[in-house]
Order: structure tokens, then C-alpha cells, then sequence
């Protein structure tokens, strides 16, 4: 637009969540955007709970690129899991990612598939959730041996822990395949929106809060786990079955998209019936 006078001109109108960051005509009235629909409380809530990358996008109108290490490995606790409190049966899930098409197992750096055991919840007033992540298996292998695989984890797990399966565009059909391959077995699908990075903006902020992510001390699956952690960029360049994982987990469990606190909910609610 800037270079061709021909190409259509087009006036670009830009209006941030904060007052301070709008560089427009004028001042905003108040501290925040539209405050008569979203209290301050609403806008402190998201500013917490989203992560930097996804409050500059969604937020500030300054979406910013990407440049590696999206989650951050420093506030991990590395703990025992005699330590974790007595969680209520049946709230685990693992989620699994599926190396399913021949590309996918056949190439020179085949996909993994994998299968994470994992918790969110809410602790007290902590608007951002923790994360627990009791165990990670992986394979890669054939599909009679990957489905064998599968089988005795998910029999391991016992009959509590939640089965599901990410049917994204790199899993196509994974989970019509699971259910025919394994009909023993109570299968969750999950349709998680959006690219790789855009699914896993949401564990952004939990990563970054210290102390908010929960992994057992001596796990055997810890050193790939952080590795793949370090180098998840968003860019596909490297495997990310785990990230995956958590991304899809986050979405089922935690309902994805912005955290929206129960009085807020109650009021949307009364607005709609009040029309």
C-alpha cells in the first residue's frame, strides 16, 4: 500500500485494550477499552492469564514474531509425586498424538507418537492454572507395534484416567482410526483451532509463572521433554508430539480461548436474558 499508489488505500484504525498504548486521534476516556461491557477486572484477568505473545496480539494490537523458546522451563518444579495432593479419580487425561499418516512414520526423522498423562487445575484464587504431568511414553515404531503400544499404556493407566486424541490436519482421521483399531476403549476427540503456536499461546503464561508447572523428579522422559520444551518455536522444523499434547490437554480440560472469571460469566449471562 505504502509503495504502489495504485494498489487500494486503506486507513488502518487501531485500538488497543489500554489506554497508554493507543497512539491514535484523542484519548481514551478511561484507563481501558469499552469499560460499560468489560470491567477493569475483566482486562487485569486476561493481561494475567494470557502470555505475552498472545496479550500483544489479542490485546495491545501489536502482535509480535516469534523467535523460539515460547514456554519457559525456568519455574518447572521437579518434585515428588508423593507430594501432589490427593486428586479427585478420574480428572487425568492423557492425551495422545498420533504418528498416523505413512509420511508421518516413514520419513528419515520419523514422528513420534505420544501419549502425556496430565492435569490442569485451579488452586485457590490463582487465576492461572497448574499443570501436573505424571508421565510421557513414546514411540516410534509400525502401526502393529505402536497400537500394541498404546493398548498397554492405556491398560496400565487403569480404567480412571481419560483416553483422548488430538484429530487436528497433522492427525487427520487419527481418532476415526483409534476408535476402529481399539473399540475396547472409551476414546475423547479433540478439535483443537488454529496453527501450532496459536494452540499453544494458552500454556504460555502457566509456563512462565513460577511454580505453576508439575513434573515428577526422576522421570526417565524428562531430559527429551525439556529439550523439546527449549526448542518449540511454532515453526515445525523440529517434533513437537509433546507440545501437542499439552496444547490439545489444555483445550479439553480448561476449555481454551480467554479465562473468563465466574462473576463475569454471571453478568454475560444476565445481559443475554435482559436482552
Amino acid at each position: 500500500m505504502r509503495k504502489d499508489p495504485n494498489f487500494p488505500q486503506f486507513e488502518i484504525m487501531e485500538f488497543p485494550a489500554r489506554a497508554e498504548d493507543y497512539k491514535g486521534h484523542g484519548k481514551y476516556p478511561q484507563k481501558y477499552l469499552f469499560l460499560d461491557r468489560y470491567p477493569e477486572s475483566w482486562y487485569i484477568t486476561q493481561y494475567a492469564t494470557l502470555g505475552k505473545y498472545s496479550a500483544a496480539a489479542l490485546l495491545d494490537c501489536n502482535p509480535q514474531l516469534r523467535t523460539g523458546g515460547i514456554l519457559s522451563t525456568d519455574g518447572i518444579v521437579y518434585e515428588s509425586t508423593k507430594l501432589w495432593p490427593d486428586l479427585v479419580e478420574g480428572r487425568w487425561m492423557r492425551v495422545w498424538d498420533l504418528a498416523h499418516t505413512a509420511k508421518q512414520r516413514t520419513s528419515d526423522d520419523p514422528d513420534w507418537t505420544s501419549g502425556t498423562l496430565l492435569l490442569f487445575r485451579r488452586e485457590g484464587t490463582d487465576p492461572i492454572p497448574h499443570l501436573y504431568i505424571r508421565s510421557v511414553k513414546r514411540i516410534r515404531e509400525g502401526a502393529t507395534k505402536r497400537d500394541e503400544f498404546i493398548r498397554a499404556v492405556v491398560k496400565s493407566d487403569g480404567v480412571y484416567v481419560k483416553q483422548a486424541i488430538e484429530n487436528s490436519i497433522d492427525s487427520k482421521d487419527a481418532y476415526d482410526y483409534i476408535v476402529k483399531a481399539m473399540p475396547e476403549n472409551s476414546w475423547t476427540q479433540i478439535n483443537v483451532p488454529g496453527d501450532k503456536v496459536v494452540k499453544a499461546s494458552p500454556l504460555e503464561k502457566i509456563f512462565e509463572a513460577p511454580g505453576h508447572v508439575h513434573v515428577p523428579e526422576d522421570a526417565g522422559w524428562i531430559e527429551d521433554w525439556l529439550d523439546e520444551l527449549l526448542r518449540f518455536d511454532g515453526l515445525e522444523d523440529y517434533h513437537d508430539d509433546q507440545i501437542d499434547n499439552l496444547s490439545a490437554g489444555y483445550y479439553q480440560l480448561m476449555g481454551g480461548g480467554l479465562s473468563m472469571t465466574d462473576k463475569r460469566r454471571e453478568e454475560m449471562k444476565a445481559r443475554r436474558q435482559n436482552g
